[in-house]
């Protein structure tokens, strides 16, 4: 909150404000307001989109206020894009190579901490179109899976790949699924 800014009363509670305290003056006057500026949790409801990245880079900045944010490059959403942190949102710097959740506010900010991502399965790619792929398990057995509109494949050196990369029968993948299951990162392993 600036200072010199106006708010209502009727917009005082708790949760908008973080109020940690309040006066009332004469008249039934509000006073004094006490409020904790330092909120770093912001609520789930504040998540507008969610997106799955392969972190290529990162830079962790901390200003004067001695509070963290972080720049992270990613390939995500089939492309490279860049996100920033909210202040202390992320507790542990990321790791470059590893897939995360990123949680984004409607201005494309990242709103809470990330979630690393587990591989689901690895296996040679047997077939694979642009909407599903087959996969060859160590075990010779055949998973399938559909994959997300926003699939995004990273090549075996990190960089950004396509579909048209993977080379049916040759090449093993890292398939990353999201919450309704779908592949959304493809990583190539050989």
């Amino acid at each position: 909150m600036k200072d010199n800014s106006v708010v209502k009363v009727g917009d005082i509670t708790v949760k908008s404000l973080n109020v940690v305290g309040a006066i009332k003056g004469d008249y039934n006057y509000l006073k004094v307001l006490v409020i904790n500026s330092d909120i770093t949790t912001k609520p789930e409801s504040d998540v507008k989109s969610v997106v799955y990245g392969y972190v290529t880079d990162y830079v962790k900045y901390t200003v004067a206020d001695n509070k963290t944010y972080y720049k992270i490059t990613a390939l995500a959403n089939g492309g490279e894009v860049t996100y920033t942190s909210d202040k202390d949102v992320i507790t542990t710097a990321p790791e470059k190579g590893k897939i995360y959740v990123f949680k984004l506010d409607a201005n494309g900010v990242i709103i809470k901490d990330l979630e690393v991502v587990q591989v689901k399965d690895t296996g040679k790619v047997v077939d694979y179109s642009t909407y599903g792929i087959k996969i060859e398990l160590a075990d010779s057995t055949r998973a399938e899976y559909a994959l997300d509109n926003n699939v995004t494949v990273v090549s075996k050196d990190g960089k950004l790949a396509g579909l048209g990369d993977l080379a049916k029968g040759t090449t093993t993948v890292e398939l990353y699924v999201n919450s309704v299951g779908k592949v959304v990162i493809i990583k190539i392993t050989n």
